[in-house]
């Protein structure tokens, strides 16, 4: 039987290695992009900066639909590959795609419209709102390109071609880099450079991304006609949903922060403080976000394969490595949590509530790891119900009321917010774990 990745290398460390060290280099690319981008808006005022952060939410919101269809993709074509079903690995990769770009397409009118509403929904300042909504709209130009790497790119993570996606990136990183520092910085031409730089990047990377995908052994296992199928939008779906509503309820958590954060004295130097902690987080979390695509792909190929154990060994092994990662980025946010702010923003408010997010969110990082890998197991084998279930719980139940009751009733002000942040992810981190011990997971069928 040929699969993707060989069976003697999806449970080793050298397998492990192999699927996500591609992965890993993405996504702190992708990291780096965004704290450079966070850097050149600081150089503006809060007002930019806390639109950018503001503006990056609404698009991961967004982008929810597509985000459950990848997910879908990615869990259904890992298991066709490790079963050797080629056809239907095919037929899913096309269907895919049809779904998203229809998605994408219908979302992009309505958002552009209502730009304003969104930031306004989001307590933003009348100087926020200004600048927010001619970003957005300047940056929703580069959506459908940007969804269709998205959905491609999980048909790679599927395969375990995880090497086409950094090539991709690289074309991709480069010319968003080379936009920002030319257009955002040294022309001058300020957020609209900026939005201008990510356009061309994901335009330059959506080319790279299909000459890389036609080439590819699912591309040519798919069907001639491009036609709808209703049965497999719901196949999709089933598995993906719950994912995208995932990132629905993230993001509709970190906007009742925003909000929480806007009714303390001094909101838009907190959101902005807020902004900066979460890009330099990123920082740490985005490498274990590449570990948890890995997983999803060692799990979902693994049980193709009907090799269920091997699929758990895999997991717990990438966990291992996601909490050691995340611990080391804990400890370096606490040790280093002012010149860590600093290097982002000239204002001194705004520095102190940084490295205050720093020092108490550091704690939770390990937590964070150990969440994100096995999401992406959970995910890789269609179980995507329960952690549904566990982001709610934690990111909403938990969290917003906590937050608002810490930072607000009992007058903690920004900090209240960063420790209801750090409680909730280690709730969540408990559910998660206990639940893929139990290992019901290993049964789902696709």
């Amino acid at each position: 039987m040929a699969t993707a990745v060989a069976p003697a290398a999806t449970t080793s460390w050298r397998g492990i290695w192999d699927l996500a060290w591609p992965l890993v280099l993405t996504m702190v690319l992708n990291a780096l992009i965004g704290l450079l981008d966070a850097a050149i808006a600081g150089r503006y005022d809060a007002a930019s900066q806390a639109a950018v952060g503001m503006t990056n939410q609404i698009i991961f919101l967004i982008n929810a639909a597509v985000t459950a269809a990848s997910v879908g993709c990615q869990a259904l074509v890992a298991r066709f590959v490790g079963a050797d079903d080629w056809d239907q690995a095919g037929l899913a990769a096309q269907q895919t795609l049809i779904l998203g770009i229809g998605v994408t397409i219908a979302i992009m009118v309505p958002l552009w419209l209502f730009a304003p509403q969104f930031y306004a929904a989001m307590g933003a300042s009348p100087e926020v709102v200004r600048a927010g909504t001619s970003y957005l709209r300047t940056v929703l130009t580069a959506l459908l390109p940007m969804d269709v790497v998205i959905l491609v790119n999980s048909v790679f993570r599927a395969r375990g071609r995880t090497t086409a996606l950094l090539v991709s990136n690289l074309v991709e990183s480069g010319c968003w880099a080379l936009g920002s520092l030319g257009l955002g910085l040294y022309a001058g031409l300020g957020l609209p450079g900026l939005a201008l730089a990510f356009v061309a990047g994901k335009l330059a990377g959506m080319g790279v991304t299909l000459g890389l995908f036609r080439r590819s052994r699912v591309y040519r296992f798919m069907p001639a006609g491009w036609r709808p199928q209703a049965v497999w939008f719901r196949r999709i779906l089933v598995i993906g949903l719950p994912s995208g509503i995932q990132v629905l309820i993230r993001n509709a958590g970190v906007m009742a922060l925003f909000g929480v954060l806007n009714k303390l004295p001094g909101p838009t130097e907190a959101v902005a403080a807020f902004v900066i902690g979460s890009r330099i987080e990123a920082m740490a979390f985005l490498p274990v976000f590449a570990l948890n695509f890995a997983t999803a792909t060692l799990v979902g190929q693994n049980l193709g394969a009907g090799r269920p154990d091997d699929a758990a060994h895999a997991a717990w092994r990438v966990a291992l490595v996601g909490v050691g990662i995340m611990s080391v980025f804990g400890l370096l946010f606490v040790a280093l949590a002012d010149p860590l702010a600093g290097a982002f923003t000239q204002d001194p408010g705004v520095r102190a509530l940084a490295a205050s997010y720093l020092r108490v969110v550091g704690l939770s990082e390990p937590f964070l790891g150990l969440v994100m890998v096995l999401n992406g197991g959970l995910q890789g084998a269609g179980a995507t119900q329960p952690p549904l279930l566990f982001t709610f719980s934690a990111q909403i139940c938990l969290r917003v009321p906590l937050a608002y009751g810490l930072a607000v009733l009992l007058h903690w002000g920004p900090t209240g917010v960063w420790w209801a942040f750090t409680v909730s992810i280690v709730v969540q981190a408990t559910l998660v774990t206990t639940y893929f011990v139990r290992g019901k997971w290993k049964t789902k069928e696709v």
